[in-house]
């Protein structure tokens, strides 16, 4: 069986998890490493870029952006119950939309899909450049900081 019908079978198995169960149980922030499965982008992992998502509350919403290298912060994005189930073919799933003020034209093209696997702290996704489907990406809960 090829990869991409693997990842699809698992995207398909998963529901999309509640905007809160991206923060930590007792609702702080937390990160999650992105591993980029398929596409275009190669998986640099933590010995280069080392790619992450941070997800903090923010008021009544979980905001968030990725954080490159150590610290750098880009592509800034906030999760509402209004992006909650958005489908992406007929799978509804957490949608992350990076149209927002602070980014940059390129960024604000960028949406992610994610929905759950059998591990809470491992989430499956697709990416898209606009309605261009790109690849597929896992989120893996990293360990709280002290």
């Amino acid at each position: 069986m090829k990869l991409k019908n693997i990842l699809e079978a698992l995207f398909k198995a998963g529901q999309p998890p509640n905007p809160e169960t991206m923060l930590e149980k007792d609702g702080s922030d937390s990160e999650w490493e992105v591993t980029m499965l398929t596409g275009l982008f190669p998986n640099l992992g933590r010995r280069w870029i080392r790619h992450r998502k941070l997800f903090a509350k923010g008021g009544d919403y979980v905001v968030g952006c990725n954080v490159l290298f150590d610290d750098v912060q880009v592509g800034w994005f906030a999760l509402d119950r209004d992006w909650y189930a958005a489908d992406v073919d007929d799978q509804p799933s957490l949608f992350i939309n990076y149209h927002v003020t602070r980014n940059g034209n390129l960024t604000r093209i960028i949406r992610d899909y994610i929905r759950t696997t059998r591990d809470p702290n491992l989430m499956i996704g697709r990416f898209y450049c606009g309605n261009h489907f790109v690849g597929y990406f896992t989120l893996t809960r990293l360990p709280k900081r002290r």
